[in-house]
């Protein structure tokens, strides 16, 4: 440990509560479309005999690859942030700005994090491609 201390950048702490609130309004409006859209897409999805599987397939399988892009979004920042800690050989960053003070780690202890970023980025790759390779599963076999 190197005694260093990154400190909080307030402004940052700003944005990223602002950012969390309008992410989860978001949530909410697009609960509340969802909630009276669904009657009508489950309306359309059977209207016809025999088409069921196929306009399922067409909405189901963009909607799992939009729940998916977060994800894949999310794994692609911290791939990134993990090429940063190991080019610096250090945890933060230079430059990476932290929403509270923290200690800034070296060597071994940054690899360590460097290797976790990495691991959980694949971990949410693997999600995202799990979840539509499991809806266009699902849908094939109706």
């Amino acid at each position: 440990m190197s005694g260093e201390i990154r400190k909080a950048d307030p402004n940052y702490r700003r944005k990223v509560k602002l950012a969390a609130v309008m992410g989860l309004v978001l949530l909410a409006a697009l609960y509340a479309v969802g909630r009276e859209v669904l009657p009508s897409v489950e309306r359309w999805i059977v209207a016809v005999p025999g088409q069921e599987a196929e306009r399922a397939r067409l909405v189901l399988v963009p909607a799992a690859v939009l729940a998916a892009l977060p994800l894949l979004f999310f794994a692609a920042y911290f791939m990134r942030l993990a090429g940063r800690v190991f080019e610096s050989g250090c945890f933060p960053p230079p430059g990476v700005r932290v929403l509270r003070d923290v200690e800034v780690l070296k060597g071994e202890a940054a690899a360590r994090r460097g290797r976790l970023l990495r691991l959980f980025a694949v971990l949410l790759i693997t999600a995202g491609v799990v979840l539509v390779a499991a809806v266009w599963l699902i849908i094939s076999r109706l």
